[in-house]
This record gives structure tokens, sequence and C-alpha cells, in this order.
């Protein structure tokens, strides 16, 4: 008896897999792609020679955002720290990243391309990038950008 029962659980759960990806397939919104030739929109931000774009949501605003930022060669952002937790994900060049209220270039650390941290709410820090220089962000907003004055 257990036997027929198992083997009638397995009809129905192949009954219902492909109508479950059928319909996400049916939903233009299941899935967001966007390549390379489609990433664009990189606007200037406050600070001369960085740049960023919003993948998706907005690190502005309350949700998930993905967000990426370009530092021109040798710039960078002075102390700061952030309202919330937010990753990094080095895409381009090399990101150096210090802790403290203080930019110190020996106390920074160079991170290349594929590195990946984790920066708590709260904690100061500075950066720049060596070369160009391209990080993405990715969290929940709003983020919070909050300047640090020693």
């Amino acid at each position: 008896m257990p036997r027929k029962v198992v083997l009638l659980g397995a009809l129905l759960l192949g009954a219902l897999v492909p109508t479950a990806a059928a319909s996400a397939q049916e939903r233009p919104d299941f899935v967001t792609l966007l390549a390379p030739p489609a990433i664009t929109g990189w606007s200037e931000g406050g600070t001369s020679g960085i740049a960023g774009l919003d993948l998706y949501g907005n690190l502005d605003d309350p949700g998930h955002y993905i967000a990426r930022t370009r530092f021109a060669p040798g710039r960078g952002l002075g102390p700061h720290h952030h309202a919330r937790t937010t990753t990094i994900t080095v895409l381009q060049g090399r990101l150096h990243l210090g802790i403290g209220t203080r930019v110190d270039s020996s106390a920074a650390r160079a991170y290349p391309p594929g590195s990946f941290l984790v920066i708590p709410a709260g904690v100061p820090h500075f950066e720049w990038g060596e070369g160009e220089t391209v990080i993405q962000l990715s969290g929940i907003g709003p983020l919070g950008f909050t300047r640090v004055t020693p």
C-alpha cells in the first residue's frame, strides 16, 4: 500500500513541475538580463572622477539594490560610513580600501578583481581606484552616505 502512495505522489509532482516551469516562462518580468551593451547610463556623482549606475533598485530607496561605482584612476572617496551594511565586488581595476576616520594610504589594502567585501553599517572607511576601477555594491536600501570629519 505505501508503494502505491509514493508512486501516486511522484506522478502528481511530475505533473506539477512542467506547469510551474511553463508559468515562469510566460511571465516577462521573471528574469531581467542586462548584457554589457545594455549597461549604460552612468551618472557623475558629487565627487569628480566618480560615476554611478543603478542596475536594480536604487540604493537611496527602501528595498534591494545592485549598483556600480566607477572610479577614474587615482580618484576616490574620503572617510565616510553607511547606515546599512553593503557588499562590494571588485569587477575591474584595483580597489584600495581602508578603515578609519582619516585617510591613511598605508592602512589601506588593495583588492583585485573578484574580491568580495562586506562593509558593516556605521564602519568609517575610505577608498580609491588604481587604474579605472569598477565595483558593484549590493544590499538593502536605503544605504545612506555620511561623510566623516576627523
